[in-house]
């Protein structure tokens, strides 16, 4: 598990660059996982970098909350919090973008979180970085990149 401040962020200008860290990108980072090839967790630190040392904000749903709470514990979460402190904007899904949710993930045969991800995603102007293979049916849905494509 990483410890806070690991990343010793610079804070720069603002801009208006926005990302959405899909939870499998947080795992990578927060438990330094490697898939044997690539080191998932330097991958994930170096575009979260990347987000935050171009001045940009990282978007973190009421969906990633949730996520969260079934991977990281809670001192983990205020962690992640802590790191990137003045970059967060927490993004609540509204009803409406449930519904299309609901209706896109039995229409294409995809978990709802997912499609409600790109949602907010598209709705939120911003970047969708992951590594889940669902978000390739989305990509008329909201701009999907891997973490690596950020750097």
């Amino acid at each position: 598990m990483r410890q806070p401040g690991i990343l010793n962020i610079k804070f720069q200008n603002l801009s208006c660059r926005r990302d959405i860290i899909d939870t499998c990108i947080w795992i990578d980072y927060e438990h330094e996982r490697t898939n044997g090839i690539k080191d998932l967790g330097r991958l994930a630190e170096r575009a979260m970098r990347f987000i935050i040392e171009s001045g940009g904000t990282i978007i973190i749903s009421n969906l990633n909350i949730k996520e969260f709470s079934r991977f990281f514990h809670k001192k983990g979460i205020s962690n992640l919090r802590s790191v990137f402190r003045n970059r967060i904007e927490i993004y609540e899904s509204s009803m409406s973008q449930m519904n299309e949710a609901e209706i896109l993930a039995k229409n294409r045969n995809l978990p709802e979180s997912d499609v409600l991800h790109a949602i907010i995603a598209r709705d939120a102007k911003a970047i969708l970085v992951t590594r889940d293979k669902h978000f390739l049916r989305l990509k008329d849905i909201s701009f999907i990149r891997k973490p690596e494509d950020l750097i």
